[in-house]
This record gives C-alpha cells, structure tokens and sequence, in this order.
C-alpha cells in the first residue's frame, strides 16, 4: 500500500516499538500512520486501519487529507 505521495506504508520500529510508516526516498522516517506502538510488525499492519490517524506532522503531505486510502 502507498500513501498520497507515493511511499510504500509499511512496518517500521522505533525505540517505542513497532507502527506503519514511511520513509523518504533517503531511507530516513517521513510518516507514521498508526496512531499506536506494537510489540511485533504483524501487530502493526493488523491494526493500520482501526489505529490510522490523520498525519498532522506532515501536512505538507497530505494537505489536510488522510495519507491513504482505504
């Protein structure tokens, strides 16, 4: 799945566990979809849609819209 702009949403793990995010093309932490931190990656993807969160840090992204669609 990809966001608005293109980028693979897909399981990434932070010091605070895992969440669905985005990374730019650089490779560095663009988005975090889930709202939410999970103990594995199958946690994360499981509950993307019933945790998403509009993604206010980055409104230059999805100005003003949700990052994906259903």
């Amino acid at each position: 799945m990809k966001c608005v702009k293109g980028f693979e949403i897909k399981p990434m793990k932070s010091a605070a566990g895992w969440y669905m995010g985005t990374k730019t093309e650089e490779g560095f932490p663009q988005c975090r979809i889930t709202r939410n931190y999970y103990k594995t990656p199958e946690e994360a993807q499981k509950h993307m849609d019933k945790d998403y969160r509009y993604c206010e840090e980055n409104n230059w992204c999805s100005h003003g819209r949700t990052c994906y669609e259903w």
